[in-house]
């Protein structure tokens, strides 16, 4: 089997990856499977109960193990593509201070032309509810992209790239947000791009833009979300332990991509969304899929995330902190 029974409903137009990590604490965990592709995939597998496609480019090298791993959740292989000998491969070293550096092992050369390509989505994939695509501001795909998502009538979530992540950059951004359905940032990245230290100023700097829902992910100390008229602070969802936080921001985003497509619902979305990251937090690489008798593997979670309005707050305000990550 290379893919779902059935045409997939979401589509993540992103890399996958195979990670060979350096935690912070010494551990090495080579040989993961991961890429912000195949995290945002697992996102929207976990929280829709619907078919989820990945496309990218891949190696010949790409062990039917990491398939298989994908279609246990869900999520059609048909589009990743084989481009040559090698699977993109990244160290990713996480040091004390939570930062890391990702180097991939083939050099960017070879990084870049694993990216995605609109020509390899199956024209039978005509009922697409929502696509997530990981991308800079100036990406070669974002015509041929936003044509697709036009002629489906898709929702489109961009995750902004750090590489666009500039103040010099904003003008670019602000132009392509107001392509885009949703928008996904994480807070150095916001910070960055903004010009200001203060998360809810940023977000208000950014909703302000176009685009119909901001998600700003704020790590441990959960996530902002807001549409035109409403903003939320969000709590992490709890974990017993943080493992490995690799992919968690890209499973969110997934996450919520599939979330406000099927409810339109900012609270549930990102919920959710916060479920679905700290899935991903208490081991290394992709959680098991659920068994059929497993009630949906984000709900119960979703419903222990704390989240307020805060809407009307004109300054900056403590966001309770805790172990999570996102």
């Amino acid at each position: 089997m290379t893919g779902t029974d059935t045409a997939p409903t979401y589509l993540v137009f992103a890399h996958l990856i195979i990670d060979d990590l350096a935690l912070a604490d010494g551990v090495l965990v080579p040989g993961q499977l991961g890429g912000a592709g195949t995290y945002s995939a697992l996102g929207a597998a976990l929280v829709s109960g619907m078919p989820v496609a990945l496309t990218c480019g891949v190696g010949e090298d790409l062990a039917s193990a990491y398939r298989l791993a994908l279609q246990d959740w869900n999520i059609d292989t048909t589009a990743l593509i084989a481009r040559g000998p090698h699977t993109p491969r990244s160290r990713v070293v996480y040091r004390a201070d939570g930062t890391r550096s990702e180097t991939p092992v083939h050099g960017p050369d070879h990084f870049a032309a694993m990216a995605p390509e609109v020509r390899d989505i199956p024209s039978s994939w005509d009922r697409l509810r929502g696509v997530y695509f990981f991308a800079t501001d100036d990406s070669c795909q974002w015509p041929q992209l936003l044509d697709l998502v036009s002629r489906r009538r898709s929702a489109l979530m961009w995750e902004i790239s750090a590489e666009s992540c500039r103040r010099e950059a904003f003008d670019r951004v602000a132009a392509r947000l107001r392509d885009v359905t949703m928008f996904s940032i994480n807070r150095d990245e916001a910070r960055a791009l903004c010009g200001d230290a203060d998360p809810l100023a940023c977000i208000e700097h950014l909703r302000r833009l176009g685009p119909a829902v901001i998600v700003l992910r704020m790590g441990a100390d959960g996530s902002l979300v807001a549409t035109g008229d409403t903003v939320l602070a969000v709590g992490a969802a709890p974990v017993s332990a943080v493992i490995d936080p690799t992919g968690a921001g890209n499973c969110y985003s997934g996450a919520f991509m599939a979330a406000w497509c099927q409810s339109h619902n900012l609270r549930r979305s990102a919920s959710l969304a916060a479920a679905a990251a700290a899935r991903v937090l208490g081991r290394y690489g992709l959680p098991p899929p659920p068994v059929s008798a497993e009630p949906p593997s984000a709900e119960s979670l979703a419903n222990r995330v704390c989240m307020r309005d805060i809407t009307s707050a004109m300054r900056p305000i403590p966001i309770p902190m805790n172990t999570e990550h996102t």
